[in-house]
């Protein structure tokens, strides 16, 4: 299901929903994938697949496995074929979400927080045993906006978005803001204690307000310099050399 070759990956999920092959024959030539397991019965499962037909041209889609090691998935939303599928968790991962990782509890033996930050469907693990992931947008249900197109929300408190109201700014500035602080030194020096304990706080200028006189620019300063580093911790976002 997963492979860093996404022509390797095609081939082999190509095979298994070829009724010409019998499941002995997946078994021999894929032999994981016909392991009986705990929720998994391997046969019925592909049973029930071929009955459907594919695969889906969709379900091929960027993973990020680790840190800078994106690999290609394919994720299918019928049986138990992808052990965890997180069908809530994929239809929130959409061109143009961010997502940003965090835990709130620091692993044995690290001095700091890690933290990720993708625009991919990502590992349960991918820096800390079951870290969580926050996207910037949620996407709705119902009707589109304006005639077309798909209905997304910002992924932010009333209070957070009153103060974004405020600064005439939006969720993506606060979400690279946030990743700001998370890799800033000064701050994790500062929080050590903290962090080690719980939850990173991340500080806004001005909050909840945003009143205060160049809270918009310090802001938008902490993004802009995110931004970089954004597209540097993204392996498929090209950067000046």
């Amino acid at each position: 299901m997963v492979d860093i070759d996404l022509e390797r990956l095609t081939t082999r999920i190509t095979d298994y929903f070829d009724p010409l092959l019998s499941h002995e024959e997946i078994a021999r030539r894929y032999p994981i994938s016909m392991q009986a397991a705990p929720r998994f019965n391997p046969r019925s499962v592909r049973d029930g697949l071929l009955a459907r037909g594919g695969p889906k041209e969709a379900g091929f889609i960027r993973y990020a496995y680790r840190p800078f090691d994106n690999h290609w998935l394919y994720w299918e939303a019928d049986t138990k074929l992808l052990d965890e599928k997180r069908a809530d968790y994929r239809t929130h991962v959409f061109p143009g979400n961010i997502w940003l990782s965090s835990s709130h509890r620091i692993r044995k033996g690290e001095s700091e927080p890690q933290t990720a930050f993708t625009p991919h469907i990502a590992s349960y693990h991918l820096i800390e045993r079951v870290a969580n992931w926050f996207p910037a947008w949620f996407r709705d249900d119902g009707l589109a906006l304006n005639g077309g197109g798909e209905r997304q929300r910002p992924n932010l408190s009333a209070e957070a978005h009153a103060y974004l109201d405020r600064l005439g700014l939006g969720v993506e500035d606060l979400f690279h803001h946030a990743l700001a602080v998370l890799h800033d030194p000064a701050y994790r020096q500062a929080n050590a204690g903290a962090l080690r304990m719980e939850w990173p706080r991340i500080p806004l200028p001005s909050w909840p307000e945003g009143e205060a006189p160049g809270a918009v620019d310090e802001l938008l300063a902490s993004a802009a310099r995110c931004r970089e580093l954004a597209a540097l911790l993204d392996l498929e976002t090209p950067v000046p050399v």
